[in-house]
């Protein structure tokens, strides 16, 4: 097991401003991270019933992502957890929860868009 820091929250929805340093830890398999894994407490309904509001999701910088990957996303400021869908339109950010509409990024904003990390990793207290 080791100590992995919970470096605030991410929506899961529309894009909002997140990653408040919380100074908190958690404690996870060694085997489910890399040395630069972090966590980030899910708010939101967007992701469910993959992610729900309150999971921790396991983000790992730099992890190659394809297609269909969830995702922690940055663009102009404001981060989200979606499925990433790359198309010759740009990027589609897509919930899983058929009561939200997926987003359609448009080459300029895929290009001014960050790919925080790739979720890695699901924690889940009950």
């Amino acid at each position: 097991m080791v100590r992995i820091p919970i470096l605030g929250y991410v929506p899961a929805g529309d894009l909002r401003e997140a990653f408040e340093q919380s100074g908190e830890y958690m404690t996870v398999p060694a085997k489910l991270i890399s040395p630069y894994t972090f966590a980030l407490k899910v708010s939101g309904s967007s992701m469910e019933p993959e992610i729900n509001d309150g999971d921790y999701v396991l983000v790992t910088p730099g992890a190659p992502w394809k297609d269909g990957d969830i995702c922690v996303i940055q663009l102009n400021g404001e981060v989200t957890v979606e499925k990433i869908i790359p198309t010759g339109q740009g990027l589609i950010l897509q919930p899983v929860n058929p009561a939200f509409k997926a987003r359609l990024l448009t080459p300029s904003e895929a290009e001014d868009s960050r790919i925080i990390g790739k979720v890695t990793g699901l924690w889940r207290r009950y």
